[in-house]
């Protein structure tokens, strides 16, 4: 072998080699993961934490939307939106939910945290996420078609 033949050789698959590499990079994205950020209610207030999104095998996400806290006396439970799908687009992706009878649990003194009370809900959730993994949603919780929580969440994986 020349070795113009094997400088053309090293050339081409040094470039093809690059090429692969730029591809496992954009792939390298997953929507499953913990997103930090601030949870902001206005009867609980801004909260500091975590929403963390679940791959389920059928393609749909569990998201984690309130997280626990306590307001008064009473101590309620985070709650998760389960089968929540995800639609691509150029940016990342939109994803928007209504759950009915979505339920979260709480518990006001020693009594209740023994045999907690449960709350349901109808909930709507609206929210994007871009493929830098910044994840914004809005979430409102009607009980007695009255809107009970209205949160929205802001973070980064």
């Amino acid at each position: 072998m020349t070795n113009k033949n094997i400088l053309f050789s090293a050339i081409f698959f040094g470039l093809a080699f690059v090429a692969c590499s730029d591809d496992d990079e954009a792939a390298a994205f997953s929507v499953a993961g913990t997103y930090d950020g601030v949870f902001t209610e206005e009867k609980v207030g801004t909260l500091n934490d975590a929403s963390v999104i679940t791959a389920n095998e059928d393609g749909t996400y569990d998201i984690l939307v309130a997280p626990s806290f306590t307001l008064g006396r009473a101590e309620f439970g985070a709650m998760t939106l389960r089968k929540v799908q995800l639609v691509e687009n150029e940016e990342g992706y939109t994803f928007e939910n209504e759950s009915n009878g979505v339920k979260i649990t709480y518990a006001g003194n020693e009594a209740q945290r023994q045999f907690p009370s449960i709350l349901e809900f109808a909930a709507h959730l609206d929210g994007t996420l871009s493929k830098s993994g910044k994840l914004d949603f809005t979430l409102d919780l009607n009980h007695a078609n009255t809107i009970y929580f209205y949160y929205t969440f802001t973070g980064k994986k």
